[in-house]
């Protein structure tokens, strides 16, 4: 993502978000990583999946349109927590 020097989006209607990290989600909405993983493994929240890899392992995916519908966040909130957290490889333009 290019930044400019007002360390804002150069072109925020064109930037998308491919999903959504945990940590990023759990920021938005006060909670932990942890609240956010437990609560997608058990199915207490739909915002994406938890699917299990391993016995000890969970992969989450949380969908942008789903967290949105589910939090009341904007892409622009999503898009400037993911930037400030250094998740800029989860958009494209």
């Amino acid at each position: 993502i290019r930044m400019n020097t007002t360390t804002s989006l150069t072109s925020p209607a064109t930037v998308h978000i491919k999903r959504v990290p945990v940590c990023v989600a759990a920021a938005l909405m006060g909670k932990t990583d942890q609240y956010i993983r437990i609560r997608m493994q058990r199915g207490l929240i739909s915002i994406g999946s938890a699917v299990k890899i391993s016995p000890s392992r969970y992969d989450y995916y949380i969908s942008p349109k789903l967290f949105m519908e589910y939090t009341g966040a904007t892409e622009e909130a999503i898009v400037r927590e993911m930037v400030a957290q250094g998740k800029e490889r989860y958009l494209y333009e």
